[in-house]
Formats: C-alpha cells, sequence, structure tokens
C-alpha cells in the first residue's frame, strides 16, 4: 500500500502583519514547527511520497534560515518529495524554485501547464503544474482525461497542484 503525505498552504515566512512582532514570530516558528514535524511522521512512518500542492512559502522572499530548514528537512527524508508552486509562492527566472538549491529528491513543477514525474519504483507517476504568477486565468486540465495523460500504462496517476475549484480564475 502507497503511504502519502499531502500539505499544503503553509505560508511559511508569512509576515502576519495583522499581528505584533513578537506574536508574529511566535506564530511563524509554530508554522516551521508544523512543517518539521510532517518531515519526522514521514520518516518514522516510512512514507513513500510527499506531496505540497502550492504556497509553501508565503511570497517570492524566503528567509534563509526557512531554506536552511527545509533544504535539511527533505536531505533528511529518503522519499520524494513533489511540490506544485501557488500563487503566493510562483515559479519566476529569479524564484527560489530556480535556484538549485534543493537535494535531488525534491521534484518541483516549474511549468504553467500539465506536466509529470514518474516514480517507478512506486509505480506512481505524479501530475501537476506551477503558478508562473499570482493569477492562473485558465486550468491546466481543460479539456484532458486520465486517458489523455497515460491512465493506460498501470501506472497510478495522482495530480499534486495548487488551485481553486469554486472560482472560473485561481487567485
Amino acid at each position: 500500500m502507497l503511504k502519502l503525505i499531502h500539505g499544503a498552504d503553509f505560508h511559511l515566512d508569512s509576515p502576519f502583519s495583522g499581528l505584533d512582532p513578537t506574536s508574529a514570530e511566535v506564530r511563524r516558528n509554530e508554522l516551521r514547527a508544523a512543517f518539521t514535524s510532517m518531515f519526522h511522521y514521514a520518516r518514522t512512518e516510512k512514507v513513500d511520497m510527499i506531496l505540497i500542492a502550492g504556497d509553501l512559502f508565503d511570497a517570492g522572499f524566503v528567509t534563509r534560515e526557512t531554506l536552511a530548514l527545509i533544504t535539511r528537512e527533505a536531505a533528511n527524508t529518503p522519499c520524494p518529495i513533489i511540490v506544485s508552486p501557488g500563487n503566493h509562492d510562483s515559479v519566476s527566472e529569479s524564484s527560489v524554485w530556480r535556484r538549485g538549491i534543493f537535494p535531488p529528491n525534491v521534484h518541483i513543477f516549474t511549468k504553467g501547464e500539465l506536466e509529470h514525474f514518474d516514480f517507478p519504483s512506486l509505480n506512481v507517476r505524479v501530475w501537476g503544474w506551477a503558478f508562473t504568477s499570482q493569477k492562473m486565468e485558465a486550468s491546466p486540465l481543460t479539456g484532458k482525461s486520465v486517458r489523455d495523460v497515460g491512465g493506460s500504462d498501470g501506472m497510478i496517476n495522482i495530480l499534486c497542484a495548487h488551485g481553486d475549484l469554486t472560482s472560473a480564475r485561481s487567485t
């Protein structure tokens, strides 16, 4: 049986501008602790894959401390980690996603169109996309079905993506 962890909307490094500075720092530390706990759980329970579906970061700016935390946790976790950047941490030429700083087990969607990563040892194909700006006007899934994207080869197909199912325009 395949063991997955799915997480989204961590919003690490959020300024929490509605809080006083001390409370904001406490809340940022709580978010980092929740993120760390997820990776600890993945290691102790021998999870096969971690899916992060958008807004890992609150914005394009990420602190060195947060990047160190993420790269350390990912490097110490033996399973594949798949990231689909969202509208708050979208992919751009200068974004953290393009710096090549993440360990090899971290797989990041970087295009605004449907793409996939294959994991033959798990018999899994993970589909997804990245927000390449703060808004996505059209769904990369429009007009597609599992048959269109390789659903007949016996692989387990999983979608890892950030979005809004209640609006035609995701923000």
